[in-house]
């Protein structure tokens, strides 16, 4: 059976761009009783996380053998590339498929496919390119917006900068994607800061083992 997937979003495409894609996909009953599933997260929600899509895992949870989910483009679909490495695993689990309609891929693996590696970094590329694009229009928009289109940066908030560095050096923190959507601070900036997310997180795993 033909699922599809829409997600509501800050960034990215309209839900009415979304459902226009689908359709493309053969996909064009939108009604709740629909084969389309759909999360619309409370716009209060600053960090989200597979919980937060309630209607994904349900539509996860039934997939089989043969099934295809259709969805407008990556970032719609997964919150980052580890979360796009998890539910990849589930629909592989359930011998289905993926359809991403940016690129027209089509995402299906067997347990004996000698190109899963493969196909599974060309995956996560794709997404975190599509989520850092998306980071750069947002950005772009409030700097049109606000008339603030070059000179010297605002300064950054010494709180926000405080609390992204906690979660910086956090082994179980978020993506450094999830990290500079949330704190509005840039990842070059973190890095300067900070230094390396893997390198800072790898420290601190290291110094929380030692003293266990």
């Amino acid at each position: 059976m033909k699922f599809g997937y829409i997600r509501k979003r800050g960034n990215g495409p309209s839900v009415a761009k979304q459902e226009e894609a689908l359709k493309k996909a053969g996909l064009d009953d939108f009604t709740l009783e629909g084969p389309v599933y759909r999360d619309t997260p409370q716009s209060g929600t600053h960090r989200l996380t597979a919980e937060h899509l309630v209607e994904r895992q349900a539509l996860l949870r039934l997939l089989h053998e043969g099934d295809e989910i259709v969805v407008a483009d990556y970032p719609t679909m997964f919150l980052s590339p580890s979360d796009a490495m998890q539910v990849v695993e589930e629909i592989a689990r359930s011998k289905a498929c993926l359809r991403v309609m940016t690129d027209g891929e089509v995402y299906q693996w067997k347990p004996t496919d000698a190109e899963i590696a493969v196909r599974l970094a060309q995956l996560s590329q794709k997404t975190q390119a599509a989520i850092t694009s998306e980071i750069t229009a947002k950005a772009r928009r409030a700097r049109n917006a606000t008339g603030n289109l070059g000179g010297r940066p605002p300064s950054i908030d010494k709180k926000a900068l405080k609390a992204a560095g906690e979660e910086w050096f956090n082994p179980n923190g978020p993506s450094p994607s999830e990290i500079v959507i949330k704190y509005g601070i840039s990842r070059s900036t973190l890095n300067r800061k900070f230094g390396p997310i893997s390198d800072v997180r790898e420290r601190a795993q290291e110094e929380a083992e030692s003293t266990d």
